[in-house]
């Protein structure tokens, strides 16, 4: 993996993954397994990358609620520094996903704070990037 530091600039959110246990019962309960997930394809692009051992900061932007700050926490706690412009109207992306016995998906999304983010939100200037540690850098 490369030392240099990765800016990943892009949507994150929160993801409502959900399977059902059978056959939707429309009108009804449907038992199913239900996790809560950080996503978004900048929130994924950046985690995968901390995983694989880049040192990498995400500048996206998500709403003043609970699921931004779990979705901060969560990538912080995967090795991502978060650079978010917050917003005070718009919510936290969220995207429920609904997937078959086969893995199939459909999804919701609601994509909040996302539509708002412009190139005021980006301040590559203000980034407090680690020093490269690739002997190539200049």
């Amino acid at each position: 993996m490369s030392t240099r530091p990765v800016v990943v600039v892009g949507d994150v959110g929160l993801d409502v993954i959900t399977r059902p246990s059978g056959d939707i019962q429309w009108h009804s309960d449907t038992p199913s397994a239900v996790a809560l997930v950080p996503g978004g394809a900048g929130g994924n692009s950046a985690s995968w990358l901390a995983g694989l051992g880049a040192s990498v900061t995400l500048v996206a932007r998500i709403g003043s609620d609970a699921a931004g700050s779990t979705c901060r926490r969560e990538l912080e706690a995967a090795g991502v520094t978060c650079a978010f412009a917050v917003d005070p109207a718009l919510p936290t992306c969220m995207v429920v996903i609904l997937l078959d016995a086969h893995g199939d998906r459909t999804m919701f999304p609601d994509r909040g704070a996302n539509k708002a983010f412009s190139v005021d939100d980006v301040d590559l200037a203000g980034l407090r990037l680690p020093p490269c540690r690739d002997p190539t850098c200049t």
